[in-house]
């Protein structure tokens, strides 16, 4: 796609109530401007239409291609900076013996998290991004079902 073709969905997709419809690589995705929580909005990707909870446990080419994937680490950022000094003062018998005792447990990971994927999406440019980096072809679909050319008509 050129980027005025980009700038045209994005104008659509990201305007109130907005709805864009693109054909990646055979999926055809809307995406549609939804509020979110409160006054927030975000980006909502359906893939031919619906998006199925199914996609967001298991792995597929829906959740790889048009998901939004979300790091959580299992301790906050506090937890893991306390973990981290109090690790500096344990001698290499006492961490030895831990490691020992917690080996199968994310308890002693401090580092340890999981990744989640939502077909909301926060804004327009990461959407983006994954959209290019996970397709190789893609196209505007027009309202009418009928495919628009490169010249737009």
């Amino acid at each position: 796609m050129t980027k005025e073709q980009w700038a045209e969905v994005e104008k659509r997709a990201t305007a109130p109530w907005g709805y864009a419809k693109l054909d990646c690589d055979g999926y055809i995705i809307s995406i549609r401007r939804e509020r979110y929580s409160g006054l927030r909005d975000c980006l909502v990707v359906y893939v031919g239409g619906v998006w199925k909870g199914e996609w967001a446990k298991e792995d597929c080419e829906e959740r790889r291609r048009f998901f939004c994937p979300k790091k959580k680490y299992f301790h906050t950022a506090k937890a893991r900076a306390q973990m981290t000094a109090h690790r500096a003062k344990l001698t290499k018998r006492e961490l030895e013996w831990l490691k020992s005792q917690f080996k199968d447990s994310a308890i002693f990971d401090i580092d340890a998290s999981f990744t989640y994927y939502l077909p909301i999406w926060p804004s327009w440019k990461p959407l983006k991004a994954h959209l290019v980096r996970n397709n190789k072809e893609i196209s505007i679909v027009a309202e009418d079902g009928e495919w628009k050319t490169e010249a737009g008509t």
